[in-house]
């Protein structure tokens, strides 16, 4: 069986092709959060060069976020379209644990990924995998020290907001991002265990209530 996985919750979009276990392409799309403009047609020449398409894919992941609020929209709205004519699952993936599974590290992890002033959304990730779930934090004082207690490894692009105003001999394992092909270890999962979303109703993780501000003009 094939699966796609697309990641465009940060500036680095994504397309992972596998088969079964085995990631046979992963393609980059080029600049920052070129999805609009990149994710179609990349996803397309994707397909035409392993010979398959959309009838062929068994089931798609995306990144479910948290992350950025415009590629979570462009990610969930191309699945959509993609996975209603044949109705093909569609399987919903957490960036904090993508960024986890990115370190190659099975040791306590803390993903954090950068929000507005000192706000992070994050999770807490224990070695066994279990989690409390993704949270919205703003750091101060009293969370960093409880974190320098728990002294984790650190991922995601949270990181140097706060190595920047918290100096700490913090464990940092360098991950910024989590490409398409991470999403895979919970894709994986969900598929097993038939944990498809609903492909109208579905809405990525914001973590927080989205507020649009009304134009000036």
């Amino acid at each position: 069986m094939h699966f796609l996985l697309i990641e465009t919750s940060h500036s680095k979009g994504s397309i992972s092709l596998f088969e079964d276990s085995v990631c046979l392409e992963e393609v980059f799309l080029e600049g920052d959060f070129k999805h609009a403009e990149q994710l179609a047609v990349s996803v397309q020449e994707l397909l035409d060069r392993h010979e398959l398409n959309a009838q062929k894919i068994a089931a798609v992941g995306i990144s479910d976020g948290p992350g950025s609020y415009t590629g979570l929209r462009i990610g969930a709205s191309w699945a959509k379209g993609f996975c209603l004519p044949y109705a093909t699952p569609l399987i919903a993936c957490s960036e904090t644990k993508a960024l986890r599974a990115a370190t190659q590290q099975q040791e306590t992890v803390l993903s954090i990924i950068d929000a507005r002033r000192l706000e992070v959304f994050g999770e807490f990730i224990e070695q066994d995998g279990s989690s409390s779930g993704t949270q919205a934090w703003i750091l101060n004082d009293d969370l960093v020290n409880q974190w320098k207690q728990r002294n984790p490894l650190l991922a995601g692009d949270g990181v140097d907001k706060l190595k920047e105003h918290f100096p700490f001999s913090w464990k940092d394992s360098l991950t910024r991002f989590a490409d398409s092909r991470y999403l895979f270890p919970e894709f994986l999962e969900k598929w097993n265990s038939k944990q498809f979303e609903n492909i109208f109703s579905y809405e990525p993780n914001y973590v927080k209530p989205v507020f649009l501000v009304p134009s000036k003009k």
